[in-house]
Order: C-alpha cells, then sequence, then structure tokens
C-alpha cells in the first residue's frame, strides 16, 4: 500500500539553522495494517506524516502508493486516496456551514465542486446514522453552524467526515492531543470502528503511550529522524505501556 524507500527530508539546507528531520527512512505499510508512531518532540513524527500526505516533499527518496510513484504529486492529487485528521479540532470544519452542509462538502472532496450542491433527504438520513454512532447526540441538530460546536464534537465529526468519499488511507495526526480523556476515547474507539469497517490502511502519531499499547496492529519509534522499533502486532501485544515508558527515559 505504502513505500518509503531511503526518505531523507532537510530543512534550511546549507544555513546555520539546517535540520535533518528524517533520515534514510525505508518503510513499506501493508494495506489494512494500521500502524501507531510514536517518538519524542523533533523525532520526525509530522515530517513522516506530510511526507506521506503530500504536505511536504522529500529532499531524497521515493514515495509509492499502491505501486505507484506519487513523490512529485502534490497533497490535493493525493486526496484520492489519503484522508487526513489534524490535531486543531478546528482545522477540518468549516464553521458557518451547518453540519449536513459540513458533511456535504465532506462527500464531494475528491469531485468537482458545482455552485450548487444538492442535499437530499437520504443523504441526510445517512449523516444522521453516521452521527449517532459518536453517542453525543447531534444527529438531531445537523442544522447548526459548525462554529458552535466544541472542539471536542468537531474533532469527532472531522473524523467522520473524512471517510465521506471514498479513501484507502486515514492519517490521524495526534487527533486526541487537545481534547478531553472522554471525547478522546470516544473518537480514537470511533476511529478503531471505521478502519475495520472500511478496511482502511491507517496511520496514527500519538504521544499517549496508552493509546499507542491499546490501538493498531504495529508500533514504529521514531528518534533523531530515524526508525529505531518496529513491532508487529505479536511483539506489540507483549509490550506494555511501562514497557514503552522506557523508551524514552
Amino acid at each position: 500500500m505504502i513505500a518509503l524507500n531511503n526518505i531523507t527530508k532537510v530543512f534550511n539546507a546549507g544555513k546555520l539553522n539546517e535540520v535533518s528531520a528524517l533520515k534514510e527512512i525505508n518503510i513499506t505499510i501493508q494495506a489494512k495494517e494500521f500502524v501507531v508512531i510514536i517518538g519524542a518532540n523533533g523525532s520526525g513524527k509530522s515530517t513522516l506524516m506530510n511526507i506521506i500526505s503530500g504536505a511536504e516533499k522529500p529532499t531524497a527518496g521515493s514515495v509509492m502508493i499502491n505501486n505507484q510513484e506519487v513523490t512529485d504529486i502534490p497533497e490535493y492529487k493525493r486526496s484520492e486516496w489519503i484522508s487526513r485528521v489534524f490535531q486543531n479540532p478546528l482545522s477540518g470544519t468549516a464553521p458557518n456551514l451547518s453540519i449536513i452542509e459540513n458533511f456535504r462538502l465532506a462527500s464531494l472532496r475528491t469531485q468537482s465542486k458545482m455552485l450548487s450542491v444538492g442535499i437530499t433527504e437520504q443523504f441526510k438520513k445517512t449523516v444522521q446514522d453516521k452521527i449517532s454512532m459518536l453517542e453525543m447526540g447531534l444527529e438531531k441538530k445537523i442544522n447548526l453552524p459548525m462554529g458552535i460546536l466544541s472542539g471536542g464534537q468537531r474533532q469527532a465529526l472531522t473524523l467522520l467526515m473524512s471517510v465521506m468519499d471514498s479513501t484507502e488511507v486515514l492519517l490521524l495526526d495526534e487527533p486526541t492531543a487537545a481534547l478531553d480523556p472522554k471525547t478522546a476515547h470516544t473518537i480514537l474507539q470511533t476511529a478503531e470502528k471505521i478502519i475495520q469497517q472500511l478496511n482502511l490502511t491507517a496511520i496514527f502519531i500519538t504521544h499517549n503511550l496508552k493509546d499507542a499499547h491499546q490501538y493498531g496492529n504495529r508500533l514504529l519509534r521514531l528518534q533523531d529522524g530515524r526508525i529505531v522499533n518496529d513491532l508487529n502486532k505479536i511483539e506489540k501485544s507483549n509490550f506494555t505501556p511501562a514497557d514503552l515508558l522506557e523508551w524514552f527515559m
């Protein structure tokens, strides 16, 4: 599904503030894998996610998706395969539009947008059914402006919106970092259900070692721009959060 070959990323090359964010990363992620990535601040996690999504181009190396080289394909074109949920709960929604209008736009993410975007009763019912899985009562409030909702509510809806259109890869970039524990739990439980139901390939960045232990079937740790640990499902199941904490001590 995803192959990164000798990926290196250097910021401010040749200057005093040059930073080597990624150093010859080689990794293959199989279809339907749920990969969790951990690492200290500055280890290269977000840069790696940006390289996969197309938000950043590598200084060297190549990116393959479905056996197609996409290294030079920009982020908006990679949306054919990739959806992404960011850390900031406010970044994935249009605050002045209603919940249902946000979902309609999300459903057309990879399609041409016309001047008039229709919202049928069937579409409303589909959206309400999806939202009900959050158990937040928002399925009864689809005509409310998105901007009046809490950050946690907007992040939960952003997760659902990310898979309204066809996608194969879901990138979860610290999606619960700014949320309270209860809402964070709801979002991650929902994400896990979506990944399983849609047979998605998923990559989840987190600083929460409990979540890193609970979710996913593969665990990567980055340090100083390199992959220093790569645990498969069986190896991961034998670790405890305390074991993971030892990596950072």
